[in-house]
This record gives C-alpha cells, structure tokens and sequence, in this order.
C-alpha cells in the first residue's frame, strides 16, 4: 500500500508540472522542477564525485525534462510562423520553376559550330599578378597554314584572369575584322572563360559588358567559336603576359605580308 500511495503521489505531482508548464506560471513550475523526488546523493554517490558535479547534473535534467514539456507542447505562435515561412519558400520554388521553364523554351543563340571554315586562329592567354594587382593578356593570330598574322601584349585593368581574356577577345577580334577576316576561332587555356563565352553570361557585370561587345560583332557579321586547349598551346607568349602584369605594356606586331 505504501508503494501505491507514494507512485499516485509521484504522478499528482507530474500532472501538476505539466499543468505548470502549459499554464506559463513559472514560479510554480520552478518549485515543482525542485520537489522532484531524488535518492539521496550520500546513498549513491560515486567515487570521487563532489556536490558540485551531482548539482551540474540535476541542473542538466531539470532543462531537459522542461524541454522535452516544451517540445511535446509547442508554442501556437511558432507553428503558426513556421508554417507560413515554408508556404512562403515552396511558393518561391514553384515561381522559380516555372520561370526556369519560360527561359528554357526560348530560342537559344546560334554558334558556328567547330568544323566550320574559319579563316583565322587566335590564340589568348591572360594572367594575374597579386603583387601588383595588375591584369594582363596577349593573343597570336594565326591563319589555317600556320603562318603569324599579328601578335600582341597589352596591361588590363580587369579584376580576374577571366576578364583580361574576355577582353583580348574583344581586342584581337577586331583587328581581325579590320583586316577583312569574318570567320574565327578562339583556343583559351580557362574553362571558366570558354563556358562564359558559350553561355553568353558571367558573374561579373564587366565582363557580361565585354560579352556584350562580342555580340555586337556578331550581329555585325563576324562568325566566331572558342575551344579550350591545353595551357602549353599558348606557352610561348606566357613570359610577355608576366611581364606585361609588372610593368605597364601596351605592343602590337603585325605582320608586312598582310598589312
């Protein structure tokens, strides 16, 4: 009899928590957190073990036996919210879908495609020197006989090697357009650049303007691709686009025979 007096006991006064708990008073629920039934710390206390450490410990399962109340009884004010910021996600996600699927049913733009009949190669190359926080680029225009047509070097203010070969783009397919080649062939040692290009959009807005300029001379008339290659494709300009990244450097060679 006495056990089940002390087990209804033990049970009032974990209804009374709860009831605590739910109603907010937390004056109550403090005083029931202490009355909970212990054994006695003498009876049961290890080896080595201070008042201080059985302390800590009780602490420990008073916050976890009020957070396990709190969990099993949320607030109606935070369901309330939570749900309204998932509803509010999964309508960006649908809008962001659907918008997704508009752009993906748009013409995409036409490329020359790689076997085509370019008249004129042009190799660039661009590097960065963190010192100096200079950019700089070279491009070597070759025709399909493997004879140099013109070759330059030039100092950037691009903020990335990306950006200094998007602009060498610019720069050398313009010279050719002057010398009346219309149909041309990009080889870049940067994917980056390559996917860029393909794309027809960048990260940065300088070199989205850049992009912009490759497309004005495409809806002028000039056919162009570009193809990744191998860094030692372009390693024979590799020394003057290092110096060009120390010292200010602006040079153009052209060749007598095609002037």
């Amino acid at each position: 009899m006495e056990v089940l007096s002390v087990a209804r006991d033990d049970g009032e006064r974990k209804n009374s928590f709860v009831d605590n708990i739910i109603s907010g008073d937390v004056e109550k629920t403090n005083c029931s957190l202490n009355n909970l039934p212990i054994l006695d710390p003498q009876c049961v206390r290890p080896k080595g073990v201070t008042n201080a450490r059985i302390k800590s410990n009780m602490e420990k399962r008073k916050r976890k036996a009020l957070k396990d109340i709190m969990r099993s009884n949320p607030n109606p004010m935070d369901v309330i919210l939570t749900a309204q910021a998932l509803s509010c996600r999964y309508i960006e996600v649908v809008n962001d879908q659907s918008l997704y699927n508009r752009n993906s049913k748009r013409p995409k733009p036409v490329q020359q495609p790689v076997a085509g009949p370019w008249q004129i190669i042009l190799k660039i190359t661009g590097a960065r020197c963190n010192g100096t926080k200079r950019c700089s680029f070279a491009y070597e225009a070759v025709i399909m006989q493997g004879v140099r047509v013109f070759f330059g070097v030039a100092s950037s203010a691009a903020r990335s090697k990306g950006g200094a070969m998007l602009e060498t783009m610019v720069d050398a397919a313009i010279r050719a357009k002057h010398r009346g080649f219309q149909y041309i062939l990009f080889l870049g040692d940067d994917r980056r650049v390559v996917q860029a290009f393909r794309k027809k959009r960048s990260t940065d807005w300088l070199d989205n303007t850049r992009l912009a300029d490759l497309n004005i001379l495409a809806q002028s008339g000039l056919f162009c691709n570009m193809l990744f290659v191998p860094h030692i494709i372009v390693k024979h300009v590799w020394p003057v686009v290092k110096i060009a990244t120390q010292v200010p450097l602006n040079y153009c060679w052209y060749n007598p025979a095609f002037v």
